[in-house]
C-alpha cells in the first residue's frame, strides 16, 4: 500500500502499519524523526519541502529513503539492504554500524562540521557511495570508519574542504 502523511504522528502510524512493506510519502512539512525499526521492504519517499531533524533505520531490510532533507542524523545499524538516494544533509551526517548492502546515491553532504565525518563507517560491509557530493566541509572527513568487505566510492565530488581541526571520534 501507499500511505501520505502531513505530520509526525501521521508518519509514525504509516510507518507501524506497513512494517511488512509498503511506501510512505511525506507532504511538505518538518518532521522530528524518522524511525524505521525491526521493518522490510519500506519506502520513505519525501516531497519537495520536507525537513527531518533524525532518521534511524534499525534491524531492518529491504529500506528505501529518498529525497529526504536532514538537518541533523542518518543512523543505519544493524540493516541490510537499504537505499540512501537523493538525501540532502546540510550540517549533518550519515553513521553506518553492522549494516550490509547499504547503497548512498545521489546524495548532498555540506557543512558536516569541524571534527566529524559526512560518513561514518562503523564496521558494515558492502557499502556503496556512489555520485554523491561532498561540500564546504571545515576540518572534516569526508568518509571515515572501519570499513569492511566491499567498499566502492565511486564517481563522488569532494569539494570544497577546509582546513581545520580534525579529532578521532567515532559515534558507534
Amino acid at each position: 500500500g501507499k500511505r501520505f502523511v502531513t505530520n509526525q504522528r501521521q508518519l509514525d502510524n504509516a510507518i507501524a502499519r506497513f512494517h511488512g512493506g509498503g511506501i510512505v510519502v511525506l507532504r511538505p512539512g518538518r518532521y522530528a524523526a524518522v524511525r524505521i525499526v525491526a521493518t522490510k521492504r519500506l519506502t520513505v519517499r519525501a516531497r519537495p519541502g520536507v525537513f527531518v531533524r533524525d532518521v534511524l533505520v534499525r534491524r531492518s531490510r529491504g529500506v528505501r529513503l529518498q529525497r529526504l532533507r536532514v538537518s541533523s542524523v542518518v543512523r543505519v545499524r544493524s540493516s541490510s539492504n537499504v537505499l540512501l538516494q537523493g538525501l540532502r544533509l546540510r550540517s549533518g551526517r550519515v553513521e553506518l554500524h553492522l549494516g550490509t548492502n547499504v547503497r548512498m546515491v545521489g546524495m548532498s553532504f555540506s557543512r558536516c562540521g569541524d571534527g566529524v565525518a559526512c560518513v561514518l563507517l562503523g564496521r558494515s560491509d558492502r557499502v556503496r557511495i556512489e555520485r554523491s557530493r561532498f561540500d564546504d566541509c571545515w576540518g572534516c572527513d569526508f568518509i571515515r570508519g572501519r570499513i569492511g568487505a566491499g567498499l566502492v566510492v565511486r564517481d563522488n565530488v569532494l569539494g570544497s574542504a577546509f582546513d581545520g581541526h580534525c579529532w578521532a571520534t567515532t559515534h558507534n
